[in-house]
């Protein structure tokens, strides 16, 4: 039995190995495009819907936009989990995901306190958030393609420099919230869709 439960042992860790060795095949590089485009709209479109440059709406408003990529981003990961991934795979992405998810967890703790402050410090939500999605993404790179270093570099670069300028104009907020989120999609895309879609899963 000692034997068996040993062996069992070993199995699940070479599978735990194993999942990392792959490339991560649940993100797709249309779907995280798609969340950059509506980043870079929502930020167009802002200055006409909270028009009295609240900071206070400016959070609410960021919260929804970021509630709709989450939504947009779990579907694509949930359809692949029910329909098409196999046993092994879900292992997988279930793996990602409990890297991925402390990531959001922190940005849904820390904003509300934050926006409770008022708007001394909500300038400084845009570059935690950044702050945090940088981290995420660089706790999914044993996943996916070695190239995503420079994703979460530019989050992380963002992160720095949002928090030390620290916008107090919520066009501004908005500005920084387009070029970090919306262009970080787009970079995050191009690298999914150059190392998995075209490279046929093969790691750069």
């Amino acid at each position: 039995m000692f034997e068996t439960n040993e062996a069992l042992d070993k199995i699940t860790e070479i599978h735990h190995q194993l999942s990392k060795t792959g490339i991560y095949k649940g993100y797709k590089s249309i779907i995280v495009m798609l969340s950059g485009l509506i980043g870079i709209t929502a930020a167009v479109i802002q200055p006409f819907i909270t028009k009295d440059n609240s900071s206070q709406l400016f959070v609410i408003y960021w919260a929804v936009i970021a509630s709709i990529n989450l939504v947009l981003c779990t579907g694509m990961i949930a359809y692949s989990y029910f329909f098409k991934e196999t046993d092994y795979e879900k292992k997988q992405t279930l793996a990602v995901l409990m890297q991925f998810i402390p990531m959001i967890a922190s940005g849904i703790i820390v904003t509300p306190f934050f926006t409770l402050y008022g708007s001394e410090a909500i300038p400084f939500l845009p570059g935690i958030w950044a702050l945090f999605f940088g981290m995420g993404i660089l706790n999914v790179r044993p996943y996916l393609s070695n190239l995503t270093i420079f994703a979460s570099l530019y989050y992380l670069i963002c992160s720095i420099i949002l928090l030390y300028l620290r916008f107090y104009n919520v066009n501004y907020l908005t500005l920084g919230m387009a070029l970090t989120f919306g262009i970080g999609q787009f970079i995050s895309a191009t690298i999914l869709y150059l190392s998995v879609e075209i490279k046929k899963y093969g790691k750069l």
